[in-house]
């Protein structure tokens, strides 16, 4: 792909907080060369609009509201839909795992939330010169990235897993007892801890130690 730095980087926004919206806009707005497309707070939204003018580069929020396709899901439909279009995610879940994951799925950087405004103007600078954006906490010292490793490979069957089991770990996870997810979703019992072992199959997990070294990736979803 040949890059052309003599126009400006189109770059749009995706982000369900209306604040962190007017914030990364307003600091990309500083940058001579870049040109704020499009700013959206949903994907519905989004795939209305760029499916006829498609951005450079989209920096993408990747835990949206609850309504919304989970963060992997969305990456690896952009990245199919618009295989031209860059994508930074901006994130507050800021572990490695989740890094190698939204890279794996199609993302070409990733943006922790407590970076500074600095570091992502880097990063996007970075995506458009044709580079992969890795922020430093992800970087392992042995190996230069983090981003190895067996725990990204069982987390992204929590694609295979169905509405209803993703839902029910969620609630596990955080600290809801079978008995009580059962009342909240109005289901037995027994359905719950089906669904529960359903899940943890689907994941490779088999133990509750497991699960819960995971369960900042699987609220998020």
């Amino acid at each position: 792909m040949t890059f052309v730095f003599n126009k400006k980087l189109r770059v749009a926004v995706l982000d369900d907080h209306p604040l962190m919206c007017q914030a990364i806009s307003a600091r990309l707005d500083r940058e001579v060369d870049f040109d704020v497309c499009g700013v959206f707070d949903s994907s519905k939204e989004l795939f209305s609009s760029i499916s006829e003018n498609c951005p450079d580069l989209l920096i993408l929020d990747y835990m949206l509201s609850k309504d919304e396709l989970d963060g992997l899901a969305l990456i690896k439909r952009l990245h199919i839909r618009f295989p031209l279009m860059k994508l930074l995610i901006s994130s507050s879940a800021e572990d490695s795992v989740t890094v190698r994951l939204a890279i794996k799925a199609g993302a070409s950087g990733f943006v922790g939330k407590s970076q500074s405004p600095d570091e992502l103007v880097a990063a996007v600078r970075k995506l458009w010169k044709g580079n992969v954006y890795i922020p430093p906490w992800a970087v392992d010292a042995n190996s230069q990235s983090s981003l190895a490793g067996n725990e990204g490979e069982n987390l992204l069957r929590l694609n295979d897993l169905s509405p209803r089991e993703l839902e029910v770990l969620r609630c596990y996870v955080s600290g809801m007892t079978v008995t009580e997810i059962a009342k909240k979703y109005s289901r037995s019992c027994k359905t719950i801890s089906t669904q529960k072992q359903s899940a943890l199959n689907k994941l490779g997990i088999r133990s509750e130690a497991e699960l819960f070294k995971f369960s900042h990736l699987i609220t998020s979803r």
